[in-house]
């Protein structure tokens, strides 16, 4: 089952799909890694929920079905390999020094057959100068071949949440549809140099951080947003303050946010007030 929202809790799309995932590891010189996988889905119903009426978006007579093969190459330096930071012991949650590129080829059944190939790469490093640090990510993408709308990159046929997939809190579900991107995310950790100056408050081991979000596709719009919290409280708990910074807001979406966070290990459940 998967659920996202337009933003308003009185319209949002609830789908029901099978899916299964088949995949190997295989590890070399402690520095590479390569994963071979196959993929199958299949989506039962996609429903629209608006404003009290209900509204089926796939046509029963025709099965929607989803299916892929790919390999996922990655190169992660040894110092690096496994690291596992003690959330208890430090004011950063883990962020591997880590080059990553996945090649699929796809195949989309539904009334008709579509072919085509995705490519995706992204490469994440930390800058630790304690007690501060700089986390960089840039993660790009591009649809090889056929780039009809549903093979494109977009929310809306993802049939999952936005801030999930692309890390954006205020940014609709419609608001592109691309079929190559470029995404960066740069954010600035301050480790408790702030708010240690605070007897009271150096006992939660917060990290003050500001951060940016910037989303570039073969659209002239950018979209943009930024995000000032404090998280780590107590080693899980999270708050930030998002700003949209982008000019164009075709379907209205809020300019600000607060975003509550719990994170524990490396799961993290989110609520986004806007």
């Amino acid at each position: 089952v998967a659920y996202f929202s337009f933003g308003d809790w009185d319209r949002f799309y609830f789908a029901k799909k099978k899916q299964l995932t088949v995949s190997f590891l295989k590890e070399f010189s402690s520095y590479f890694a390569i994963r071979p996988y196959v993929y199958w889905q299949k989506i039962d119903s996609y429903m629209l929920y608006d404003n009290g009426y209900t509204v089926e978006q796939l046509d029963p007579a025709y099965d929607y079905i989803n299916k892929a093969g790919g390999i996922t190459l990655s190169y992660t330096p040894k110092s690096q390999k496994g690291e596992a930071l003690n959330i208890l012991n430090s004011r950063f949650y883990s962020l591997p020094t880590q080059i990553m590129v996945d090649y699929s080829y796809n195949r989309r059944e539904y009334k008709s057959t579509h072919d085509y190939s995705r490519l995706e790469a992204s490469v994440q490093h930390r800058f630790q100068f304690l007690p501060m640090c700089l986390d960089l990510k840039l993660t790009g993408g591009a649809i090889l071949g056929n780039s009809g709308r549903f093979m494109r990159f977009t929310p809306n046929y993802r049939v999952s949440s936005v801030s999930n997939i692309f890390g954006f809190n205020l940014y609709s579900p419609n608001e592109l549809s691309f079929s190559s991107y470029l995404q960066t995310f740069t954010q600035l950790n301050f480790g408790g140099l702030l708010l240690d100056n605070i007897k009271y408050l150096k006992q939660f081991r917060p990290n003050e951080f500001i951060n940016f979000k910037a989303l570039f596709t073969e659209y002239e719009d950018i979209y943009c947003e930024v995000g000032v919290g404090i998280d780590h409280i107590l080693g899980f708990l999270g708050f930030e303050f998002v700003k949209r910074l982008s000019q164009d807001n075709p379907y209205g979406m809020p300019e600000w946010a607060i975003k509550i966070r719990c994170t524990l290990s490396n799961y993290s459940i989110a609520l986004c007030y806007q």
